[in-house]
């Protein structure tokens, strides 16, 4: 991933959270910050995820999002919920009535069968091709399916990183009434494709899918994390 500026801004917690729902992964981050460039954040970001928090505090993240289709609740964090509309824009605009419906009814049997909502980063995808994924992940035993939406949960939180940082950055230019020229303009707008289309990529095939998987510390979740009987977490 193409580095951006260094900025050396110090994030607050509250910002962190509306990157990703976890009190402790945001308390920890900002404890962490400054941070001097967006790269070193995601790879702190990345280590505090998969190797510190617990699954307790997963849980807390994939609960900070709404279901795919369904607008944020007003109890919400504000940025986090805007965020989101974002996300699923492409989603609802590619919608008809009957896949929302269809969209609806597998989130329930999803929730139901997992004790989670589903979770995917939705950014730029179609409510077809989220409803494939859906379908697609429904199988997975559900020790399987919460590694995965993990997963998803880091891809939408770097995704949301990199949005902070761009935010961070344009209003110390302006601040400091540095003059925004059409190249910069163009340079940062390629950067946040690069970055978009790495996080919103498919992954396909099982080597890519390793690859995306990043090297434990800690030991892998156990069985006993998951009531497979209830479908639901503990």
């Amino acid at each position: 991933m193409e580095s951006m500026a260094k900025v050396n801004y110090l994030i607050g917690e509250d910002e962190f959270l509306a990157c990703c729902g976890s009190t402790e992964f945001a308390k920890q981050m900002a404890a962490a910050s400054p941070f001097p460039s967006l790269d070193q954040a995601i790879v702190a970001a990345r280590d505090l995820w998969f190797n510190k928090v617990d699954v307790n505090e997963w849980l807390q993240a994939f609960s900070a999002h709404p279901q795919i289709g369904d607008s944020p609740p007003s109890s919400h964090h504000s940025t986090s919920a805007q965020w989101s509309k974002g996300e699923q824009s492409t989603a609802l605009a590619t919608a008809t009535s009957s896949s929302l419906q269809e969209l609806v009814e597998w989130n329930s049997r999803y929730r139901q069968k997992f004790g989670f909502i589903f979770i995917i980063c939705a950014s730029g995808r179609s409510t077809t091709e989220i409803l494939s994924v859906l379908q697609k992940r429904y199988p997975n035993r559900p020790i399987v399916e919460f590694e995965i939406a993990a997963q998803e949960q880091m891809k939408i939180t770097e995704l949301r990183l990199a949005n902070l940082f761009s935010t961070k950055t344009n209003a110390s230019m302006s601040s400091d009434q540095f003059p925004v020229t059409t190249a910069a303009k163009k340079t940062e707008e390629d950067r946040m494709s690069i970055i978009g289309g790495h996080l919103t990529a498919v992954s396909e095939s099982s080597d890519r899918k390793a690859s995306q998987i990043p090297v434990r510390t800690r030991p892998p979740i156990t069985t006993h994390v998951l009531d497979v009987s209830q479908g639901s977490p503990d």
